[in-house]
């Protein structure tokens, strides 16, 4: 946040294009870092997973030949990917 006080401008610039994330900019520190931005951030994870399971099914299902098979097997290895990121992230996060 000290590398954004002494240019008033570039912040004059970010709550114009960004007026949401400007309030967001300006008052994160590392203390405000706490349970409710873990919960926030696995909580988009989870939705990210169903959301990759569901397209795997569907590739399976539209997809009869090797390609809905493939994408399906990519899609599982992201899902396994963000799972040990979840993972991660709950052992770990502060």
């Amino acid at each position: 946040m000290q590398k954004y006080k002494n240019k008033p401008g570039l912040l004059r610039v970010i709550r114009f294009i960004f007026p949401k994330f400007a309030v967001h900019l300006i008052s994160i520190n590392r203390k405000s870092l706490n349970m409710t931005t873990k919960d926030k951030i696995l909580r988009a994870l989870w939705i990210l997973i169903a959301v990759i399971v569901v397209a795997a099914i569907v590739c399976l299902l539209v997809f009869r030949n090797g390609t809905g098979i493939f994408l399906a097997v990519c899609g599982g290895f992201l899902v396994l990917n963000v799972l040990v990121s979840v993972f991660l992230i709950k052992r770990n996060f502060r």
